[in-house]
C-alpha cells in the first residue's frame, strides 16, 4: 500500500521549507524563514494544481488540518516557562480577553455598519467570527523557538482558550460558551490530575524514557478526546491538562528533553503544513476586494483597545504595557496555525478573501518584526506585572502545603545507575544497569561521597572497587 499523492506533495514541500529555511539561517537571515518559504512554496504548488485541474487536493486537505491544533498546543504549553507566565498571568489575561473581547465587538460593529457602504453584506456574527480569525496573535516567523519568553506565545495561547469558545458560540449561542468553557476546564484539570496521580505510581521508571514521554502526550490527547465527545471546548482541556501534567507529572530530565525534542519537531512539522494549505488554497476561490477593508478596521481596533488596556494596566499596578507593542502588536509575527486552522472551517464564500488578508498580514508582520528586532531581553517584552502581589503568594502557599505534597512521592530507596555486568561472559553490556537499596542500607561508595566532598584519588577508586 503506497502513500497518496498529496501526503507526498505535502512532504516534499515540507522538505524543501526545511532546507530553504536552514540555508537563510545560517546566512543570518532571520526575518525570512521555514514559514514563509512554506507559504510561497504553497502558492507555487497551488497554482500548478490549479492548472492541472487537480485542485481539490487543497480543498480535501482542509477537513483533516483542524487536527493539526493539537501538536501545536501540545508544544506550547509543555515547553511554557511557568513562572514567567505566573508573574504576568494579570496582564497576559488583560490583553487576551478583555482587550481580546472589546476588540471583536468595536471591530464587528464597525464592519456591520460600514458593510453597506464598502459594497459588500454581512452579519454582526460572521463579521464578529472574522475579526477572531485575524486578530488572532502571531507567532514567531520560523519553527525554531529562539525566544522561549516571547510574550506573544502567552497571549496566543490565552487567546486561544477564550477565542476559540466565542468563535463557536456565535454559530451555537451564548450557552454554548458557558458549556464548553466550564467542561473544557473540569475535564482539562481532572485527567491532567488523575495522570500527575499515575506518575505518582510510577516513581521508579524514570530511566524508561519512552514510558514517560508517551504517557504525558497521550493523556493530553485524551483529555482532548473527552471534552470534545461530551460537548466542552478541546482547546481548553488539551491546554490545562498539559500546563497541569508538566509541573506536576515529575519525569527525568533525559525524558523532558526527548519530549521537548520530539514536539517542537512535529509542531514545526504542522506550522509548515499550515502555511502550506494557506498558499495553496488562495486559487480557485472566490474572493472580494471590498472584503480587505476588514483589515484596517481590525488594525484600528485592536490598538485602540490595546490602549485601553494599557492604561488599565497601569491603573491596576500591572505594569508595564508599551506604546510601541501595543500598536504593532496585532500586525506582528507570522499567523500562526490556530488562525489557519480558523479559516479551513469557514464556508467557502468567505475562504478567498481572507486567505489573502492573512497573506497580507503575514508580509507586514516580517516587516514589523525587522522594525522591532529580536531583541531578547525582559525589558523588551511587551507585559511586566508586579511579582509580589497578595494572590500570588497565597496561591504559592496553598500549592507548596496542600498541592505538591499529593504528587510527590517520598522514596525510601536510593536508586545507583552502573553498567551492566553480563555474568555469563563476564564483559560489560551497553546500557545502563538500575540498583535500588533502602536509606538504611546505603551503599559505602554513596556514604562515602554524601560524608565526604574532598574525597582523593585514591579514596574514590578504592570505593568503585567496593562490592
Amino acid at each position: 500500500m503506497g502513500l497518496s499523492l498529496d501526503f507526498t506533495i505535502a512532504s516534499l514541500c515540507v522538505f524543501c521549507a526545511l532546507i530553504l529555511g536552514t540555508i537563510t539561517r545560517d546566512h543570518g537571515i532571520h526575518f525570512i524563514q521555514e514559514k514563509f518559504y512554506g507559504l510561497v512554496i504553497g502558492l507555487v504548488i497551488g497554482g500548478i494544481l490549479y492548472l492541472f485541474g487537480v485542485i481539490e487536493i487543497v480543498t480535501g486537505a482542509s477537513q483533516h488540518l483542524p487536527i493539526l491544533i493539537i501538536p501545536y498546543l501540545l508544544e506550547k504549553t509543555f515547553d511554557m516557562p511557568k513562572a514567567y507566565v505566573f508573574n504576568r498571568i494579570g496582564s497576559i489575561f488583560l490583553l487576551s480577553i478583555v482587550g481580546g473581547l472589546l476588540s471583536v465587538i468595536l471591530a464587528s460593529i464597525s464592519i456591520f455598519s460600514l458593510s453597506p457602504l464598502l459594497g459588500f453584506s454581512i452579519s454582526t456574527s460572521t463579521a464578529a467570527q472574522l475579526i477572531i480569525i485575524l486578530m488572532l496573535p502571531g507567532g514567531e516567523l520560523g519553527i525554531e523557538k529562539e525566544n522561549s519568553q516571547s510574550i506573544l506565545l502567552h497571549l496566543s495561547i490565552s487567546s486561544i482558550c477564550f477565542m476559540y469558545p466565542l468563535f463557536n458560540a456565535l454559530t451555537n449561542g451564548a450557552i454554548s460558551f458557558v458549556r464548553e468553557w466550564s467542561l473544557g476546564l473540569v475535564f482539562g484539570i481532572a485527567i491532567g490530575a488523575i495522570g500527575s496521580l499515575l506518575f505518582r505510581l510510577t516513581f521508579y521508571s524514570k530511566l524508561w524514557s519512552i514510558f514517560e514521554v508517551s504517557s504525558c502526550l497521550l493523556v493530553s490527547c485524551v483529555a482532548y478526546q473527552v471534552s470534545f465527545e461530551l460537548g466542552g471546548s478541546p482547546e481548553i482541556a488539551l491546554v490545562l491538562c498539559s500546563i497541569v501534567l508538566s509541573k506536576y507529572a515529575f519525569i527525568a530530565e533525559v525524558s523532558q528533553l526527548a519530549r521537548t525534542s520530539l514536539l517542537s519537531s512535529f509542531a514545526g512539522i504542522c506550522e509548515i503544513l499550515g502555511q502550506l494549505w494557506i498558499g495553496a488554497s488562495i486559487w480557485g476561490q472566490p474572493y472580494s476586494l471590498s472584503f480587505l477593508f476588514i483589515l484596517p478596521i481590525m488594525i484600528a481596533s485592536s490598538c485602540i483597545c490595546n490602549l485601553f488596556c494599557m492604561g488599565l494596566g497601569y491603573a491596576c499596578k500591572l505594569k508595564s504595557i508599551k506604546l510601541k507593542d501595543c500598536l504593532f502588536a496585532p500586525v506582528a509575527g507570522f499567523r500562526s496555525l490556530p488562525t489557519i486552522c480558523l479559516i479551513s472551517l469557514l464556508p467557502t464564500i468567505h475562504l478567498g478573501s481572507i486567505v489573502i488578508c492573512c497573506i497580507i498580514l503575514d508580509f507586514f508582520g516580517i516587516l514589523v518584526s525587522w522594525f522591532l528586532g529580536e531583541s531578547k531581553d525582559e525589558s523588551s517584552y511587551l507585559i511586566s506585572s508586579n511579582p509580589c502581589s497578595k494572590l500570588k503568594n497565597i496561591i504559592q502557599g496553598l500549592e507548596e502545603n496542600y498541592i505538591l505534597p499529593i504528587f510527590i512521592k517520598e522514596s525510601n530507596e536510593n536508586v545507583i545507575l552502573s553498567p551492566k555486568f553480563n555474568e555469563n561472559s563476564q564483559r560489560f553490556d551497553t546500557g545502563i544497569q538500575v540498583r535500588q537499596e533502602p536509606k538504611d542500607e546505603t551503599s559505602r561508595e554513596l556514604q562515602a561521597l554524601n560524608l565526604n566532598l574532598n574525597l582523593t584519588e585514591i579514596e574514590l577508586q578504592g570505593g568503585l572497587q567496593l562490592k
